[in-house]
C-alpha cells in the first residue's frame, strides 16, 4: 500500500516547505502572502473547494488545497 504524498508550500523559494500537518507555524506568512498563494494555486481545484468550504479560515483552505493538489505552492 502506498502512502500519499500531499503537496506542500514553501514561502523562501524552496529553501523550506510546510505540509498539512505543521501550516500553523507559518499562520501569520499564510495571511500575509493569500493573495500569491490563491495566484498560484490551480483555478479548477480552487473554485471546487470554495464552493464546498467557504466561508472559512485561510489555514483550512489552503488544508484543503494542498490535499488535492498536484505541486507544491512556491513563494520567494
Amino acid at each position: 500500500m502506498s502512502r500519499r504524498i500531499y503537496a506542500q508550500i514553501s514561502f523562501d523559494n524552496g529553501l523550506n516547505y510546510y505540509g498539512i500537518n505543521n501550516l500553523y507555524q507559518v499562520d501569520d506568512l499564510i495571511l500575509r502572502f493569500w493573495d500569491q498563494i490563491v495566484a498560484l494555486m490551480d483555478d479548477d481545484k480552487r473554485e471546487r473547494l470554495h464552493g464546498m468550504f467557504a466561508p472559512c479560515t485561510q489555514i483550512y483552505f489552503l488544508t484543503q488545497y494542498l490535499n488535492i493538489a498536484n505541486k507544491d505552492i512556491i513563494i520567494g
